[in-house]
């Protein structure tokens, strides 16, 4: 079932982008790794006139995403037993990068979960907690892009906040690297075809455990079907992800091992605003965001498959 869904987004990305011309930039955890690494990797026009106008080193990104679930490595972390009515999830998401030149860049990113029916999740016994803020976020990377061949090097530290969780379990860390391909200068284009990714990440508090990733996906412009579809983008991806005996750990079970756990099949549709609405690149970029996915879990003694979407709008300078 699941491969047939796969197939048949990449086909309604196909059939309407086919003889209306395409434009395959770079796609892609709410990290940075795929994110920046696909935004450094991404020769599209928008990126190119923005950084022409630019005259600072500096970069930095605002979103704010409503989202029906909040899934985590193929866990759902928004869901307790008896809530009827799926409750939203709000995420805020800030994020500043300083380029270094020949060195690459470093950044720093912030990331927040709000859910207003935090106290049924059960994370705080005391019933004591008085605040939605279910989870805060801090990243700090480093990015080096090897242009010639398509590949960006990542690194990073992240520090996970858990307002609502008392003790040991408050605060956890991770590190983590990553390469993403731009697989199109593989072949002489300019932009990516499959945009392939791989990371690991591997908590070295709390859980000690770790997880891999690999991923692709591919960007369909419609901007050549004017003037209805001339401002969507059509991006379908796939991640696998592989529990290096990390949930095993965090959930206290008995059996540990590194398995193929989840499957994430997903789908965008994004509107530049920018064009929509004729602001000019050198005052950045607004998208608005529509998005589905599906957590096709594989490790069923500890996950459940998940559908859920939302939608996200974003600014970058």
């Amino acid at each position: 079932m699941t491969t047939k869904l796969f197939v048949g987004l990449i086909l309604v990305g196909w059939f309407t982008s086919a003889g209306l011309g395409y434009d395959g930039a770079q796609g892609g955890d709410h990290s940075l790794t795929a994110e920046l690494a696909a935004q450094s990797l991404d020769s599209g026009e928008g990126s190119s006139a923005i950084e022409q106008e630019k005259s600072w080193p500096i970069s930095f990104s605002l979103d704010y995403t409503i989202v029906s679930d909040y899934v985590w490595r193929g866990f759902n972390l928004s869901e307790f037993k008896g809530e009827g009515r799926e409750k939203l999830n709000h995420q805020f998401g800030a994020a500043v990068s300083l380029d270094l030149a020949q060195f690459g860049s470093v950044g720093f990113a912030w990331w927040a979960e709000f859910y207003t029916a935090q106290k049924s999740l059960g994370f705080d016994p005391s019933g004591t907690a008085d605040t939605h803020l279910q989870e805060a976020d801090y990243t700090v990377n480093w990015l080096y892009e090897i242009e010639n061949i398509g590949v960006a090097v990542e690194l990073g530290w992240i520090a996970y906040e858990f307002p609502n969780v008392s003790g040991d379990g408050h605060t956890s860390y991770e590190i983590y690297a990553s390469l993403s391909f731009n697989d199109g200068k593989w072949f002489g284009l300019d932009d990516g075809i499959l945009n392939p990714y791989v990371a690991y990440y591997y908590d070295i508090d709390l859980v000690k455990g770790g997880w891999f990733e690999l991923g692709i996906s591919h960007e369909f412009s419609l901007s050549e079907n004017k003037p209805i579809l001339k401002d969507l983008t059509l991006t379908p991806s796939l991640v696998f992800g592989v529990d290096n005996r990390y949930w095993d750990k965090a959930l206290g079970t008995t059996h540990r091992s590194t398995k193929l756990a989840v499957l994430l099949w997903g789908l965008e549709l994004s509107y530049d605003l920018n064009s929509a609405l004729g602001i000019p690149t050198e005052y950045g970029s607004i998208s608005l965001t529509g998005f589905v996915n599906f957590s096709d879990a594989l490790r069923e003694d500890l996950l459940n498959d998940e559908f859920y979407g939302g939608m996200t709008l974003a600014y970058e300078w």
